[in-house]
């Protein structure tokens, strides 16, 4: 299958470290480019394994060589290298989320949880992680973790039309939510725009079914777009009084709402902290470590199994058409009203930095529109 990617393009968000050879180093980027652009995946991967021997340490080549090993059948490889991923930006909440579903395809659950978990905690609002949690605990027969985060999953946004139904949703309307809400702070995630007519696009695909996160990822200015546009909790008096009368008396996960500031026009949605105490009493690892099979039969364990067996090829056939989404989801040049299967979302009870929340109070317009100034592409064009 061919696949078109603007490989070098898509690197937007890198802390790159280049050393070795840099001239060599940006001729095989470029190489590889052109390759995954001819659909020629297996030259491709040499020439990313290259261009890293001359000297790319970054997140985001590493995490586009580890998809197209994936996407040619070398799972294992392909969790190493997006382990690298991980270990070079451990605060990207895409990376733990997909290497997650990489450990998910090969039954590793217990490394699939903690990577779906470590996503969440980046960012709460990661609508993919909540998905594939809800899809972990049903295989594990935790029942009733699985409902909480499907039903998470379908209150973020997410595509799915069987969530309701497979997960029996409407049977257990009144189960305890995994949000924890909280009185004396504003939890918010938010897309800074150029204009009102860019956020009315925005607002109006996100309410059709698209996913706020990346929207924020790829269309913001915002320093939290790295986060989904997830930017923490704010004491309402640190906050433009605007935003604090739009977000007081909603719900949380109530419909994204456009402010228009001084220094621009946001797309702001409320949020609050994942109850991960709650979250913990049903959802251990342990627990899953301890879980024993219940004694069947060998006729039921034959219908057992067989259901196993479909619901393996089911996923796998998810996960394969999921590939093309996963390599392009990070592109520069995606268009806005792509359709969008991937998101991430969690908690990090920690300080916010002063300039996020400068940024909510008066956003600054610290990103020019087409963002064509990242480390990665400067230095692809003119070196180190």
């Amino acid at each position: 299958m061919k696949i078109c990617l603007s490989t070098l393009s898509l690197i937007i968000f890198s802390t790159c470290l280049y050393a070795g050879e840099p001239e060599i180093a940006r001729f095989h980027l470029q190489q590889a480019e052109i390759h995954v652009q001819n659909g020629s995946l297996f030259a491709a991967v040499e020439e990313y394994r290259q261009a890293i021997a001359k000297g790319v340490e970054d997140a985001e080549v590493q995490q586009q060589l580890s998809i197209l090993l994936y996407h040619q059948g070398f799972v294992d490889e392909a969790i190493e290298v997006m382990e690298r991923a991980v270990e070079i930006d451990p605060d990207i909440d895409y990376l733990h989320h997909e290497l997650g579903l990489l450990y998910f395809a090969r039954n590793r659950w217990n490394d699939a949880l903690k990577h779906f978990f470590a996503s969440l905690r980046i960012n709460p609002g990661q609508t993919d992680s909540h998905y594939y949690l809800a899809q972990l605990y049903k295989r594990q027969q935790n029942l009733t973790a699985a409902r909480l985060f499907a039903r998470s999953a379908k209150a973020l946004g997410h595509p799915g039309q069987d969530l309701e139904q497979a997960f029996q949703l409407k049977d257990f309307p009144n189960e305890k939510s995994i949000w924890l809400e909280r009185d004396d702070k504003i939890y918010l995630r938010q897309i800074l725009t150029d204009d009102r007519s860019q956020a009315n696009a925005i607002l109006t695909r996100i309410k059709s079914g698209e996913v706020f996160e990346l929207f924020a990822r790829d269309n913001s200015y915002g320093a939290n777009r790295h986060r989904g546009g997830y930017a923490g909790g704010f004491s309402p008096r640190d906050l433009n009084p605007e935003i604090v009368s739009a977000l007081t008396f909603v719900k949380t996960l109530s419909p994204a709402v456009i402010i228009e500031l001084d220094a621009g026009v946001s797309i702001i949605q409320k949020m609050a902290p994942l109850n991960w105490a709650y979250i913990d009493s049903f959802s251990r690892i342990d627990q899953m470590e301890r879980r024993q099979e219940p004694v069947v039969s060998d006729q039921q364990e034959q219908v057992v199994e067989s259901k196993k067996a479909t619901d393996t090829k089911d996923l796998k056939g998810e996960m394969t058409a999921a590939v093309p989404t996963m390599i392009n989801r990070s592109a520069a040049n995606v268009a806005l009203g792509a359709q969008i299967d991937q998101a991430l979302q969690i908690e990090i009870e920690k300080d916010q930095a002063q300039v996020v929340v400068a940024e909510i109070i008066t956003p600054p317009r610290a990103v020019p529109k087409k963002r064509k100034s990242s480390r990665m592409r400067r230095w692809l064009k003119r070196g180190v």
